[in-house]
């Protein structure tokens, strides 16, 4: 009868335990990150423009969407006041989203400071102007 008491104390202790790293775990403040930015998109001639603000969980995407193209913006924090991000430009054809970027445009930057991304491929060109900063949400 001892021996189960101690049993069930030690499954006790286990679960509570559990409970606790979970608990400690989830009370962990997840990095959100504020954006600043003013998008130009030209297609063909036809230049699109947007300024906006967004809030974005840290490695989430920023979405900037005109009317038939999209900017997303990845953006991940590697510490020392930087972060990296990761810049894909889709096209909208027949209700689906085509990647027109081969391979991201990529930067590292400062929280906070300001970055103007230009980019331009045959008869697309994008201009980037965005500020990232962490949130005191």
């Amino acid at each position: 009868m001892c021996l189960l008491t101690v049993r069930r104390i030690r499954i006790l202790v286990l679960c509570l335990a559990g409970v606790f790293i979970s608990e400690v775990s989830l009370a962990q403040p997840t990095l959100v990150l504020i954006a600043n930015y003013d998008a130009k998109l030209n297609v063909a001639g036809a230049e699109q423009h947007i300024t906006s603000q967004a809030k974005v969980r840290n490695g989430r995407t920023i979405p900037i969407e005109f009317q038939g193209h999209r900017i997303d913006v990845t953006v991940e924090s590697i510490g020392n006041g930087k972060y990296d991000a990761v810049v894909d430009l889709y096209e909208r054809s027949d209700g689906t989203w085509y990647k027109i970027t081969l391979e991201g445009l990529t930067f590292e930057a400062m929280f906070a400071a300001p970055v103007n991304l230009k980019w331009r491929e045959a008869n697309i060109s994008l201009d980037l102007a965005i500020a990232i900063a962490i949130s005191n949400q």
